[in-house]
């Protein structure tokens, strides 16, 4: 019923073309490539977002009876709601699909906390925020001893006062192992510059003017300064080639536990994904004896 309500309302979204696949960063052309993506038709489009848009409602929907069901049972000046995402999933912007990838569409997830009796109704934090600002944050609500250390910071100021911080950046990283190179973004303000290991190529967007990113001002020379500051804060605290080689050697272990696995007949791990068949291995870059492909 919510997909055919959706397929219905949602407007046309228009396909990439072969002019933006070649004009693609070259690990986001990797990406589509491994996983034969990016030459969807109109109708395809029109599927996928009408069933992303309904699973959304439907979740919404599951929300409220918890919600509903708290409010009946719990002391709600004592229960602090909390719901977040561990990434998202891209659906057709850039010719991409799923996570694994830095586009706003995989990396920014929402976080909505609830706490009656606290804070201001509706308050929006404007500066970014990370997911490891979690762990900070229970543990204050909780009045827990702190951890010896700690990457990310509290929030429960911004919670319940609505302080922000403009100018902290944010990191987001992503190692698969699926042959996507490893990458990196920083989110400062509203600028947000991507890199990725054995690429030249780098991206930076303003995303309050370009929220869709699609307007790569590196090689700018008006954005010059922000592009060096952005790729030095961020080289600060990643550092590409051991990523790099700390994915190779996790790619190694995998392959030999997967192989194990196969060989005792065991689901836990051969199958994580479910493969079946040569055209699902392909898709994922594993081969027939369960060996990771370059």
């Amino acid at each position: 019923e919510l997909f055919d309500y959706y397929y219905k309302v949602l407007p046309d979204f228009e396909p990439l073309t072969e002019e933006e696949f070649a004009s693609a960063h070259p690990f986001e052309k990797c990406f589509m490539e491994n996983r034969r993506v990016g030459h969807e038709t109109r109708e395809e489009m029109r599927r996928v977002r009408a069933a992303y848009y309904s699973m959304v409602e439907y979740e919404d929907g599951l929300l409220g009876e918890v919600l509903h069901a708290a409010e009946e049972r719990l002391d709600l000046e004592n229960t602090v709601f909390l719901y977040v995402s561990d990434h998202g999933d891209s659906i057709g912007e850039h010719g991409l699909f799923w996570k694994s990838n830095l586009r706003e569409g995989a990396v920014r997830v929402p976080m909505i906390f609830s706490w009656k009796g606290h804070g201001r109704e509706g308050c929006k934090i404007k500066p970014p925020v990370s997911l490891i600002d979690l762990a900070p944050t229970f543990i204050e609500l909780a009045s827990a001893p702190s951890l010896p250390v700690m990457d990310g910071k509290s929030l429960v100021r911004y919670i319940t006062n609505g302080d922000a911080e403009d100018e902290r950046a944010v990191i987001s990283e992503i190692c698969d192992i699926k042959g996507d190179a490893p990458g990196a973004m920083i989110r400062l303000g509203k600028y947000k510059y991507c890199r990725y290991y054995g690429y030249k190529e780098r991206m930076l967007f303003d995303l309050e003017e370009d929220p869709g990113e699609n307007i790569n001002l590196c090689g700018d020379p008006r954005y010059r300064e922000i592009e060096t500051e952005l790729d030095n804060r961020l080289c600060e605290v990643w550092d590409e080639n051991a990523m790099y080689e700390e994915r190779e050697r996790a790619q190694k272990d995998i392959a030999i536990r997967r192989g194990c696995a196969k060989f005792q007949k065991s689901q836990l791990f051969y199958d994580e994904w479910k493969q079946v068949g040569k055209e699902r291995n392909e898709n994922y870059l594993i081969t027939e004896n369960g060996i990771l492909s370059d």
